[in-house]
């Protein structure tokens, strides 16, 4: 059975396992570098945690970072179970964040 996280302790003592995390659902626009002069949609997402913990759905350099639209808009603002893999530091081929993810999502599903 999977592990539940709900803190960043929790993620920290789940890194590289498979996880069931639990939180709010956030849309956000892809984190970019330096200023950026005009709106970015959204189509993104993090997962806050309980203790405030943003945790990234998916790498960056994922094209599976950029959420669907659906998803967006069906879960925006609402506590949700998500399945996957737990990451301290989002993995990356490149240049990403510093910053904890979820990848190989394979459900999202509504908590409420």
């Amino acid at each position: 059975m999977d592990q539940v996280v709900t803190t960043k302790e929790d993620l920290i003592r789940c890194d590289g396992q498979a996880v069931v995390a639990v939180g709010n659902y956030e849309a956000i626009p892809q984190p970019m570098k330096g200023q950026v002069k005009k709106q970015l949609p959204k189509d993104h997402a993090v997962l806050r945690l309980d203790d405030g913990t943003e945790v990234y759905l998916e790498a960056l350099d994922s094209r599976k970072s950029r959420r669907r639209q659906r998803e967006l808009e069906q879960f925006n603002g609402r506590r949700v179970y998500v399945s996957g893999t737990a990451h301290q530091q989002m993995p990356a081929r490149g240049e990403s964040l510093i910053a904890p993810c979820l990848s190989d999502i394979s459900e999202i599903r509504a908590a409420d």
